[in-house]
């Protein structure tokens, strides 16, 4: 699972910033602060927050069909959760590689342009030449003309 800053953290629990940070700072989730005092959380941590937010607690009474039910619905609000957030990681995604297409395109297309160049001037020098193709020379406008 990937890892959430604090305020991706919140948006997709449907918590605030100061909550989540005072779990992390009780223990009751588990996160790691980089040098630049930015949380990292992972997903799991906040699936696992989600589903036990509305389970029911040790020492109480026993789970009856209502819990159950209770238990159910939080972890299919997790599970929610967790897939709205991976769409709009595949989303995200998706974009990215779109604009490492189109860079890749442009780089492809002044590539070409490029080589269009230098076989021009090669094919400059050898009119300048008298039309004589030999040795390093001739092999050099093969390899040109192929591309």
């Amino acid at each position: 699972m990937s890892k959430l800053s604090l305020g991706e953290a919140a948006r997709v629990s449907n918590l605030s910033k100061p909550t989540i940070s005072k779990y992390l700072k009780t223990g009751r989730i588990s996160g790691h602060q980089r040098d630049d005092k930015v949380w990292e959380i992972d997903e799991s941590e906040i699936v696992r927050l989600m589903a036990s937010r509305d389970a029911p607690q040790r020492g109480r009474t026993p789970p009856t069909k209502a819990a159950d039910q209770a238990a159910g619905a939080a972890l299919e609000s997790a599970l929610a959760v967790e897939v709205r957030f991976l769409q709009e990681r595949v989303a995200d995604l998706k974009e990215r590689e779109a604009r490492a297409l189109a860079q890749l395109e442009t780089a492809l297309e002044s590539e070409r342009a490029a080589h269009g160049q230098v076989a021009g001037l090669l094919s400059d020098l050898r009119g300048k030449g008298g039309g004589r193709e030999s040795g390093l020379f001739a092999k050099m406008v093969k390899i040109f003309r192929r591309g």
